[in-house]
């Protein structure tokens, strides 16, 4: 078995993540387990596919972290806990192949918050996180001989609780964090991106050496108890699948592994120079920022605003509990009474509080505005987090700052071949529409502005009928499936309780 895993270990591997895989079938030791571990390397394709597919086809980064210092964002124990119980399903319905990419895949979710990089996030790490991780993985037989050698090597003990796995995730966090500021602001960026080994200092190995035994050894823990859960729910023994040379040459196709593994590491290499050039050139990272901390990046000011708002909320409802208010119940419909909604106004009249619930648009109810001039401009209709930054760098930051600049000068501005006057009015008519009418969703005012709708007036004086039937023709076009994503265009309730929620004069609308 050594030599088998050997091969694929030096053929197959060609990141951390594959080489955890493979290393910790080496560390299982229950009769279950050692079954489980038959059926990965037999399927070895589809679990090293796994392991790296949440970097090369999830892309779901915020989802690979777990920052300890702020309140333990992020979604890694989740996405772990999901793809466990994945993983011991297929086993229990016999789809060894299926299973064994479900455990690449959380392998992945429960490592890399093992990981330092994956616990926190300050502004140096964008200019060295590819070259730190490119870096270790040059390194990684010599970190993991560190960890091997060492008498009182750490090791990674599963608990006993219901919520296990995420604790075990949680636990490894803190520790990995440890090393952070450290790794962070000791890596030697111009060495490590000409010769990656020389990046990292020896201290930073053997942090990395006690990281990579919790890796390892917490990932054969894991296949003991999947194989075991399995086994149990299944009433019958994972089948101990052979594995021989022959199946393993026979998928080796070394020649074009080899090459494929060589040129990913020039790529690497060149990526690295590139973040290197321009941080020297200008002082900050725009155009060659990792992808993977661009969208923790976004995903982190998300959260960020959102725990200001739920700041906000709660100062508010404190203010309120101490107003003298008066208690009335008041049925603005019958489908809302039916509901027993109860809308408190105090004592001046203002509206002051109402039970949450869903935006429905048949009932006529109350809608919330989903899209405010203070917002981020990343959270208008069209903007995704690549083409705020563009705005970010002419500073335009916010909703009310892009509605008041007219289009053609930002499109000049932007200085982006694709992104035409034209589209940036037709962002703003959607972003203003999203701001102006209660309920409406992003795909909504894509909607209206393409069938011609580009402000609440033309919205509120329109019959429905007509701008259903508007809706419908674009809906048709190539940019109206594009905005619909094939998801079923709004029906006449909906496109009525536009018009009815749409102000005929912005600011001047009653809203009950």
């Amino acid at each position: 078995m050594s030599i088998l895993l050997s091969v694929l270990r030096a053929v197959h591997c060609r990141s951390t993540h594959h080489y955890f895989a493979i290393d910790s079938t080496k560390y299982v030791d229950t009769d279950a387990g050692r079954r489980l571990v038959s059926v990965l390397l037999k399927h070895h394709e589809r679990f090293l596919a796994g392991a790296k597919d949440p970097d090369d086809r999830f892309r779901d980064f915020q989802n690979h972290c777990v920052h300890v210092r702020t309140g333990y964002w992020g979604g890694a124990p989740r996405l772990a806990v999901t793809w466990y119980e994945r993983t011991r399903d297929y086993l229990v319905h016999g789809r060894y192949a299926d299973a064994a990419y479900a455990a690449g895949v959380m392998s992945h979710y429960f490592t890399d918050p093992l990981q330092p990089l994956h616990t926190a996030q300050t502004e140096r790490e964008p200019l060295v996180h590819r070259a730190i991780e490119w870096s270790v993985r040059c390194c990684y037989d010599e970190i993991l001989t560190r960890w091997t050698q060492d008498e009182y090597r750490v090791v990674f003990q599963l608990g006993g609780s219901e919520a296990w796995l995420a604790e075990a995730i949680l636990k490894g966090a803190r520790f990995a964090n440890h090393s952070y500021d450290r790794l962070v602001e000791s890596y030697d960026l111009e060495r490590g991106s000409n010769t990656p080994t020389l990046g990292l200092d020896d201290a930073a190995k053997t942090s990395f050496a006690s990281l990579f035994g919790l890796a390892i050894t917490g990932l054969a823990r894991i296949w003991e108890r999947v194989a075991d859960d399995a086994e149990a729910v299944g009433g019958k023994p994972i089948p101990q699948l052979p594995l021989t040379f022959d199946g393993v040459f026979a998928t080796l196709q070394v020649p074009e592994k080899w090459i494929l593994k060589r040129i990913q590491n020039k790529r690497e290499r060149e990526e690295v120079r590139k973040v290197l050039e321009e941080y020297s050139r200008t002082g900050k990272l725009v155009e060659n920022i990792p992808d993977e901390c661009f969208v923790k990046q976004q995903v982190w000011q998300v959260y960020q605003r959102e725990a200001a708002w739920r700041n906000r909320s709660d100062a508010s409802e404190i203010l309120k509990s101490s107003t003298p208010q008066v208690s009335q119940t008041f049925s603005f419909d019958d489908a809302k009474h039916r509901q027993g909604i109860t809308v408190q106004r105090d004592a001046g009249g203002t509206l002051a509080s109402e039970r949450p619930r869903s935006p429905s648009t048949a009932t006529g109810g109350l809608l919330r505005i989903r899209l405010r001039r203070e917002d981020s401009l990343v959270d208008a209709p069209s903007i995704g987090p690549k083409t705020s930054a563009r705005f970010s760098d002419i500073g335009v930051h916010y909703v009310g700052e892009f509605l008041d600049e007219a289009a053609d000068s930002l499109a000049v501005r932007l200085d982006t071949r694709w992104i035409s006057a034209k589209m940036v009015s037709d962002w703003q008519a959607q972003a203003k529409l999203m701001c102006d009418i209660p309920g409406l969703l992003a795909r909504d005012t894509q909607l209206l502005v393409g069938a011609g709708y580009r402000t609440a007036a033309q919205v509120h004086g329109a019959t429905t009928d007509t701008l259903h039937r508007a809706i419908l023709r674009f809906a048709e076009t190539t940019d109206g499936k594009r905005a619909t994503r094939n998801s079923s265009v709004p029906d006449l309730d909906t496109v009525k309780a536009w018009i009815k929620s749409a102000p005929a004069v912005v600011g001047k609308r009653d809203v009950a």
